[in-house]
C-alpha cells in the first residue's frame, strides 16, 4: 500500500508524526505509535525532530516531537537529504538543560 501511494503521487517520501502520543510514564504500555510503519513494511525511515510539548514541572523545556519519514527500498540517499533539509529549515533541535 505504502508504495502503490508513492508510485501514484510520485513521491519520494512520506512523512507522518512519530508518535500520536509523545510520552508515556515508565511501566505504561507504549500505544498509539506511528513509528512502526518502517518496521513492518521494510522500507528505511527517519525520525528528526519536529519541536516540543508545552514544558511542564517535569519536562522544563517540553518533551521533544519526533516527525518521520518513509522511503522506497534503496532510496537511502534521498531519505537523508529531506530529513537533513526539514532539520536544517526547521531547527527544532535544542540541547538538554544541565543542572
Amino acid at each position: 500500500m505504502v508504495m502503490e501511494i508513492m508510485a501514484k503521487y510520485d513521491l519520494d517520501a512520506i512523512v507522518y508524526p512519530h508518535q500520536k502520543r509523545p510520552v508515556v510514564k515508565v511501566g505504561e504500555a507504549q500505544v498509539d505509535r506511528n513509528g512502526v510503519l518502517g518496521s513492518v513494511t521494510g522500507f528505511p525511515s527517519i525520525v528528526v525532530p519536529a519541536g516540543f510539548t508545552k514544558p511542564s514541572n517535569t519536562a522544563p523545556i517540553g518533551v521533544p516531537i519526533g516527525i518521520e519519514f518513509i522511503s522506497k527500498k534503496w532510496n537511502e540517499p534521498i531519505l537523508l537529504e529531506i530529513a537533513y533539509a526539514f532539520e536544517q529549515a526547521t531547527k527544532y533541535h535544542k540541547p538538554p538543560i544541565m543542572k
